[in-house]
């Protein structure tokens, strides 16, 4: 079953699918370009997820969300150290 077939199927349910997987925008592929992602979770998976939208240049804005503040701010230290290359993105924590 390919991906567009699996879309399809899971379009076709119900509408939540739908709504997360509606296209709001092109992207922040242009420097001028806010796009703003709150990533909840800022245990392992959550900050290789953060730090590969940030690598890829998919936003420009990310919110690290996690109930342990320490850790969310850890995380969010270590992610503005290693993405300090890239377009200047704008990265913070919150609980």
């Amino acid at each position: 079953m390919g991906l567009q077939t699996l879309i399809y199927k899971m379009q076709s349910k119900t509408t939540t699918p739908r709504a997360l997987l509606t296209v709001v925008s092109e992207g922040a592929n242009c420097r001028h370009c806010r796009e703003k992602i709150s990533v909840i979770g800022a245990g392992s998976v959550g900050t290789a997820i953060a730090f590969t939208l940030l690598a890829q240049k998919i936003c420009s804005d990310l919110v690290l969300i996690d109930k342990n503040e320490e850790l969310a701010r850890g995380e969010m230290l270590d992610i503005q150290h290693a993405t300090m290359y890239l377009d200047s993105p704008q990265i913070s924590s919150s609980t």
